[in-house]
């Protein structure tokens, strides 16, 4: 074989293996590190390129997978180790949508991780990147969530009955960049699960209304049915100008 080979215009190759066991390493035509894959004997097989391995998710739109692939491993959403790194499997549905990818040979692929974090969906967490879209897609894709130890910051976000979220302390942050407004509406929802995150309404001394940061009940006049599924645990909750936490008429929530 000559060193490298050269794909075709179809991204296909021979390549010749005696005894020994090899190491595989695919690069672009501009010698960017594609995946890498160890050990390999003999006859390649689906199941010794299974699952491919890509660094981020625009490499994953831009690249052409091949039939005998099933899995494909993406080490990160922007940058490999940015927290957006998941699996994806072969989707039977057409999308778009929450966690969906198309490559460049036209197939859909699901993301199969579980539980998933924000930054699967495109969330940045920098503290100044508006992340509502990709935090509000990993809220409607149905999964548990970990959020990070970092600062995701949102408009009013559209909240789903079942949702679980899972932090480990204070400094995994939620932030409304809109104080004075709704941040988390959950009335009429249930079985929400929310524990050890911070949810910061992003209060200033400017702001005035009468909003909540997460409100389950509506007001004296308007009474939610009884929802003893929902949980709010071990959370930091920061008003956004009003209040931080309404439960009033919410039912059974603890």
């Amino acid at each position: 074989n000559a060193n490298p080979v050269r794909t075709d215009a179809r991204g296909e190759c021979s390549v010749w293996l005696g005894t020994s066991l090899y190491k595989f390493v695919l690069y672009t035509s501009a010698d960017a590190l594609i995946w890498t894959v160890d050990n390999i004997g003999g006859a390649i097989t689906a199941a010794s390129i299974t699952p491919l391995g890509l660094d981020t998710i625009a490499a994953f739109e831009a690249f052409s997978v091949g039939p005998a692939v099933t899995a494909v491993t993406v080490n990160g959403y922007y940058a490999a180790g940015d927290g957006g790194a998941g699996v994806y499997i072969r989707s039977g549905s057409v999308g778009p949508g929450a966690g969906m990818i198309q490559s460049d040979d036209g197939q859909w692929w699901i993301l199969a991780s579980s539980p998933v974090t924000l930054e699967m969906f495109g969330a940045k967490g920098d503290g100044s990147t508006l992340d509502t879209t990709a935090v509000n897609a990993a809220f409607s894709f149905g999964k548990p969530i970990t959020v990070s130890a970092k600062t995701f910051l949102c408009n009013a976000l559209t909240m789903q009955s079942g949702l679980v979220l899972r932090g480990s302390g204070d400094d995994c942050v939620i932030k409304n960049n809109s104080p004075g407004s709704d941040f988390m509406e959950c009335a009429a929802l249930t079985g929400i699960d929310i524990e050890g995150v911070c949810l910061d309404g992003g209060y200033t001394s400017s702001v005035v209304g009468s909003s909540w940061t997460i409100r389950f009940g509506t007001g004296v006049n308007s009474f939610q049915p009884v929802d003893s599924a929902s949980r709010v645990a071990n959370c930091l909750i920061k008003t956004n100008g009003f209040g931080a936490l309404n439960c009033y008429n919410a039912g059974g929530v603890k």
